[in-house]
């Protein structure tokens, strides 16, 4: 959704700014959680007071998202100017300058650093726009995929790192409801779809996922729609991506008429490009309801009989390699929120899915 809001010359999309390998915006020790050492984060979280500590004043993955807007020659007019930002360098440290853990404060920082480097010829500075993600993950929250009935099990450690993580959740979600530079809107997608789209595309070659039995939705996703001002989902933008991305565009008061068709072509697009690899699963929960999946290398499934399983089901199969396939940067994480940041508002668009 992100990369087809970008195609208006108003918006620029930072993409995901979060890593739990570079840096969350917070987290905790977790007791539960034994000796496990906490992800980096900009800010730390006392489990028992609940005060917040500014801890980092760098965001590795962020700056390189900045870095990538900024360099970026379709956006910001000719290649000599895109070279003559790079070049002069970006002061990442004024974005951590008496910063308060305010989430909104952060990303509107984020926002006025990337505007003030857009010509007005390209888009006037009060209708300059970002887009960004969130997920749970970013704020030390797990909402995994549960591949067979056995991972319906509570687990202690998430259980209570989730706890944590759902206070930053809501302090999150109330930060952008209260800010009134920004918007919202909830894009969700089929939980069970959802799960079995992130198992195609990045469980290890081998894993099997059962889609005999239902997900529960995440209580991350439950939460975001008590704060945000719109409901989208997402086999409705698949169906009709122009009037989600219309949608989405009125709420920072900028005209769909700017990027044409250019949004849901790179919808399209980008369907197609996955179709073309083969990324695309040929066979899902959809047209199996009842079947078990095995994951293969290629990103395919291969179904391995009808489910109801309370464990682990493998096969025995000598052509299949039982290995990690490298993912580099890729969102494991869930509840997917695109964030669009202007000077007057901004919209914070809670995508549950992934499937982009």
């Amino acid at each position: 959704m992100g990369n087809a809001l970008d195609a208006h010359p108003c918006v620029f999309d930072v993409g995901e700014g979060f890593g739990a390998s570079e840096m969350l915006w917070t987290t905790a020790k977790i007791d539960e959680c034994g000796d496990v050492k906490p992800p980096p984060a900009i800010f730390d979280t006392d489990s028992d007071s609940g005060s917040h500590k500014l801890i980092s004043r760098e965001n590795p993955k962020m700056e390189k998202k900045i870095d990538s807007v900024l360099t970026k020659k379709d956006n910001i007019g000719s290649g000599n100017l895109a070279e003559a930002n790079h070049a002069k360098g970006v002061n990442y440290k004024s974005l951590y300058d008496d910063l308060e853990y305010d989430i909104s404060e952060y990303l509107l920082r984020i926002r006025d650093l990337i505007c003030e480097n857009v010509p007005s010829d390209v888009c006037p500075e009060k209708q300059c726009t970002i887009s960004t993600k969130m997920f749970p993950q970013f704020i030390d929250g797990i909402t995994a995929m549960q591949l067979n009935k056995a991972d319906l099990e509570p687990n202690p450690c998430h259980v209570a790192q989730n706890k944590q993580a759902m206070v930053a959740w809501k302090d999150a979600l109330k930060s952008f409801k209260e800010n009134p530079r920004i918007a919202t809107v909830t894009l969700e997608r089929d939980e069970k779809g959802r799960q079995f789209s992130i198992f195609h595309r990045f469980a290890e070659t081998g894993k099997e996922f059962d889609c005999s039995f239902p997900r529960p939705e995440s209580e991350f996703a439950i939460v975001s729609k008590d704060y945000t001002d719109h409901q989208m989902k997402a086999e409705d933008c698949w169906k009709d991506p122009d009037k989600c991305l219309n949608d989405a565009l009125k709420l920072v008061s900028l005209s769909p008429e700017a990027m044409g068709n250019a949004g849901s072509k790179a919808i399209a697009d980008e369907l197609e490009r996955r179709e073309d690899q083969d990324k695309l699963a040929s066979k899902s929960c959809s047209t199996d309801p009842q079947a078990i999946f095995r994951r293969l290398k290629n990103e395919d499934v291969q179904k391995t009989s009808n489910g109801d399983s309370n464990g682990p089901h493998v096969e025995a199969d000598e052509h299949i390699i039982i290995d990690r396939d490298v993912l580099g940067d890729v969102p494991l994480g869930d509840d997917e929120v695109v964030v669009d940041w202007s000077l007057k508002q901004a919209l914070h668009d809670a995508i549950r899915a992934g499937a982009w």
